[in-house]
C-alpha cells in the first residue's frame, strides 16, 4: 500500500460507504471483511471448523460498526454492504409481529437470527437452492416470519442445537400435506411426546441452507407444530427439550431485557433481528479453537464475559442493511428479574432402548481426552456416549453392573481401560468395548457387591476385591490371578455393601460390614487389623472415612440416626443425631461446610439435617423439609466449589435435588431424574453439567 496508494482499503469502492457513514463521535469503529475472517482467526481456530467461517461471506462481504460507550451499556450502529442473495432479497414490512415467535423460542437460546418479510417464500427462493419438496409441501403456507435458532451449545459441530422456525398459515393443512410426503419416504416416524406429536422427515435436503451453502445443516430433520409455527431440529431429543421449555414457560417472552429492546426497535422497516447471549461465548470459543490454543483464546476473549448479551436490529435500505443495537454489561442487568442469566435447564437428551438402571459414569480415553458417558439400561445393555449425548456404541452384558466403572491406565500406556463387575464376571474393556488379556474373570460364586479396586503402592499395580454369595471375599492381582491371603478370605459372611480401602501411617485398611452387622478390618495380606465388632442395628449406611486429620475416623450410621465412629485402632464411640422422626435414616459422611473436617448428614423421609464441628463441639448446621419423601442421599462435587454439595433422589416423583451449604435447594431444582447423577465440565467452559438417567 505504501508503494501503490490505489491498493489502500480507503480507496476501495466497496469500503467507501462504510467510511462515510461512521459516527464521528463514536468511541470505537470496527470494519470487517468477512472474506478475511478465517485468516484473522487462523492462528487459533481448528482447521476442521473452517467451513463455519466459509459460510459467512455468503451473507455479506463488509460489516462496519460504530460503538458508543455509556454506563452499563454499549450502543452501536452500522451497515452491512455487498449483501448475499438472502439479505438482498428481503423486503420491508409494514408491521412487526416479532413477539409472536418469542413466545415459543426457549430461554437458553445462544444465538438467533429472526427475519420478517412480506413474501418469505420468494426471499428464500431468490437466495438459496430450495428443494422441490420444500417448494411443494411447505413454501405455499409460509407466512412472513422465520428464525434460525442456536440453543445452548454442547456438541462438536452445534448440529444438535440448531433449529429453523417458520410461521405457517394453516397448521392442519401443512400437517396433512407433509404427512402425505412422509408416506412417500422410507423410515418416516411419528412420535407422541406429552400432548405433542414429533415427526421425522427423512429428507436431508428439505430445509434450505440460508447461508447459501449447497448442503443444509438439517440432515436429519424432525419437526413439530407449536402456536402457528413449525419448528425443525436435528433430533427427536432436541425437539423434546424445546417442548419442555415451552410447557414450562421458559421462553424469551419472559426475558424483560430482551422484550424492552424489541419494543424499542419495533419499527416498520426493521425486518432483521439478531440476538447473542454472551454467557455462552466461552463454549463457542472452546469448540472453535485448536486444543493447544483453547486456553489462550479464552483469555483473549475474557472481556466478553463482562457482557450479558448483544442485540441488533436491521432494515434493508438501497441494497445495504442498516443496523442498530446494544450490548449490555452484566453488572447493569443483575438487578433485573428476568435477564440473560443462565438458569438450570435440560442441555440434551438421549433415548436409551430401555430405562437407565444406574448412575451415569464419566470416563475418558486418557487424561486429556474429552469426557464421555457410560450408562446401563434395564436389559443389561451398556452405552458409551460422547459429551453431547451421541451414542458411540452399545453392547449387551446381560446382567446389572454392580460396581462403579473404574477408568484405569491399566497397562501404563496412557490409555484408560474400564474395570467393573456383574454378578458372574469381572470385566476389563477398552474404549472400543473389547475384552483385554485374562478378562473377563468368571467368579466361582455370584458376586454380592461391587468390585473394589486399589493401588496399594501407587505404582499402577492394581489389586481388586469382590464379595460372593458363598460368604467369601476374593482378591485378585493385576493379571487376574488370586491374591495371596485372599484366595479366598473365607467365612466373612454375606457382604452386600461396598468394601473400602484406605491407608494411614503406611498401614493398609481393608474393611467392610457384612449383612449380620459384623464389622471386620484386615491388613493388605489378609490378616486381621483389629477384631471384628458388632453393629447393633437392622440397617446401616455405607462406610465413610477421613484420614487426613489429627483424629482419623471410619464412620457408619444406622437406620435410627445413631452414628458409630471408629479410629484406626478399632476403638469406637457413638453419636445420636435428631432428624425428622429418626426412622429409616440414611447417612453420609462428607465435607459440605466449615473447616476441613467432614460433616454428618442424615435423611429421614422428608427431613434432612446436617451437623458439623464447631471448635470441639458438634452442632446443627441446618434442617430442611422436602415436600416429598427422598429415597437416596449422597454428595456431589461441583466445579469451582471447594466443598461438596448434598444431593438426593426422590424415586416416586423421579426428581433430583442439590442443596447448598445452608441447606437450600439450588436454583432450578428439583429436576427430573430417576437415578443418582454425576457432575462434570463436559462443555469445557467452567460450568457444571449434570448427567442423570430418567
Amino acid at each position: 500500500q505504501l508503494k501503490n496508494v490505489n491498493t489502500n482499503i480507503l480507496r476501495k469502492y466497496n469500503f467507501e460507504p462504510l467510511k462515510n457513514t461512521s459516527q464521528s463521535k463514536a468511541n470505537c469503529h470496527i470494519y470487517l471483511n468477512t472474506n478475511n475472517l478465517y485468516s484473522v482467526c487462523a492462528t487459533w481456530v481448528d482447521a476442521t471448523k473452517r467451513q463455519i467461517f466459509d459460510k459467512i461471506p455468503n451473507l455479506a462481504t463488509w460489516i462496519g460498526l460504530s460503538f458508543h460507550f455509556e454506563t452499563g451499556i454499549v450502543n452501536l450502529k452500522g451497515e452491512i454492504l455487498e449483501l448475499g442473495n438472502f439479505l438482498k432479497n428481503m423486503d420491508n414490512v409494514a408491521e412487526i409481529h416479532r413477539t409472536e415467535s418469542e413466545k415459543i423460542i426457549p430461554d437458553n437460546t445462544a444465538f438467533m437470527t429472526w427475519f420478517e418479510v412480506n413474501d418469505i417464500s420468494n426471499a428464500l427462493k431468490n437466495a438459496t437452492p430450495i428443494s422441490k419438496p420444500f417448494r411443494q409441501y411447505l413454501a405455499p403456507w409460509l407466512e412472513r416470519q422465520a428464525a434460525y435458532v442456536l440453543t445452548e451449545p454442547h456438541s462438536e459441530d452445534f448440529a444438535a442445537e440448531q433449529f429453523m422456525v417458520f410461521k405457517i398459515s394453516d397448521e392442519q393443512q401443512v400437517s396433512r400435506i407433509l404427512s402425505q410426503y412422509n408416506k412417500q419416504l422410507k423410515n418416516a416416524q411419528t412420535i407422541d411426546y406429552q400432548m405433542f406429536k414429533i415427526y421425522f422427515l427423512p429428507d436431508s435436503n428439505f430445509i434450505p441452507a440460508l447461508s447459501g451453502a449447497q448442503k443444509s445443516s438439517f440432515t436429519t430433520p424432525y419437526y413439530t407444530f407449536l402456536d402457528k409455527f413449525i419448528v425443525f431440529g436435528n433430533s427427536v431429543s432436541a425437539i423434546e427439550i424445546w417442548l419442555d421449555k415451552y410447557v414450562a414457560g421458559q421462553t424469551l417472552s419472559a426475558n424483560e431485557l430482551y422484550l424492552s429492546f424489541c419494543e424499542a426497535e419495533k419499527k416498520p422497516n426493521n425486518n432483521l433481528f439478531c440476538y447473542l447471549n454472551l454467557s455462552y461465548i466461552q463454549k463457542f470459543v472452546t469448540d472453535l479453537a485448536r486444543p493447544d490454543k483453547r486456553e489462550m483464546a479464552q483469555k483473549q476473549l475474557a472481556i466478553l464475559q463482562q457482557l450479558s448479551c448483544f442485540m441488533v436490529s436491521g432494515s434493508l435500505k438501497k441494497a445495504k442493511m442498516v443496523m442498530k443495537g446494544n450490548m449490555y454489561i452484566k453488572s447493569s442487568v443483575t438487578a433485573q428479574k428476568n435477564d440473560t442469566e443462565v438458569h438450570t435447564s435440560i442441555l440434551w437428551k438421549t433415548a436409551l432402548d430401555f430405562d437407565a438402571i444406574n448412575a451415569p459414569t464419566i470416563v475418558r480415553k486418557n487424561a486429556t481426552a474429552e469426557a464421555q458417558i457410560m450408562v446401563q439400561d434395564s436389559t443389561g445393555q451398556l452405552y458409551l456416549m460422547d459429551s453431547s449425548g451421541k451414542i458411540i456404541w452399545k453392547k449387551p452384558f446381560y446382567s446389572k453392573i454392580l460396581s462403579p466403572i473404574y477408568a484405569l491406565d491399566y497397562y501404563g500406556n496412557e490409555q484408560n481401560y474400564f474395570l467393573f463387575n456383574t454378578k458372574n464376571n469381572i470385566y476389563l474393556i477398552d474404549n472400543q468395548v473389547n475384552n483385554t488379556a485374562a478378562f473377563p474373570i468368571k467368579l466361582q460364586s455370584e458376586a454380592t457387591n461391587g468390585v473394589m479396586v486399589t493401588d496399594f503402592d501407587g505404582t499402577k499395580n492394581y489389586s481388586f476385591f469382590v464379595a460372593c454369595q458363598n460368604k467369601n471375599i476374593y482378591g485378585f492381582s493385576k493379571n487376574g490371578r488370586p491374591l495371596e491371603g485372599w484366595n479366598p478370605k473365607a467365612n466373612v459372611g454375606l457382604v452386600r455393601m461396598p468394601i473400602i480401602h484406605f491407608q494411614k501411617e503406611n498401614k493398609d485398611f481393608v474393611t467392610f460390614i457384612n449383612q449380620s452387622g459384623s464389622w471386620q478390618c484386615y491388613k493388605r495380606d489378609g490378616t486381621l487389623r483389629w477384631n471384628s465388632k458388632k453393629i447393633d442395628a437392622t440397617a446401616w449406611s455405607d462406610l465413610g472415612y477421613q484420614m487426613d486429620s489429627d483424629n482419623p475416623r471410619i464412620v457408619t450410621g444406622d437406620n435410627n440416626g445413631k452414628i458409630n465412629v471408629t479410629n484406626t485402632g478399632g476403638e469406637s464411640f457413638n453419636l445420636q443425631f435428631k432428624v425428622g422422626n429418626n426412622k429409616n435414616v440414611k447417612f453420609i459422611f462428607s465435607d459440605v461446610c466449615s473447616d476441613a473436617r467432614k460433616d454428618y448428614i442424615l435423611l429421614s423421609d422428608k427431613d434432612i439435617a446436617c451437623y458439623y464441628y464447631k471448635n470441639k463441639s458438634i452442632v446443627n448446621l441446618f434442617e430442611y423439609h422436602f415436600s416429598s419423601p427422598q429415597d437416596e442421599l449422597f454428595s456431589i462435587k461441583l466445579h469451582n466449589n471447594n466443598k461438596e454439595n448434598i444431593a438426593t433422589l426422590c424415586k416416586s416423583k423421579s426428581q433430583i435435588s442439590i442443596l447448598d451449604e445452608r441447606g437450600i435447594p439450588l436454583i432450578g431444582f428439583p429436576l427430573g431424574g430417576s437415578t443418582r447423577f454425576v457432575a462434570t465440565d463436559v462443555l469445557r467452559d467452567g460450568s457444571d453439567v449434570l448427567v442423570v438417567g430418567n
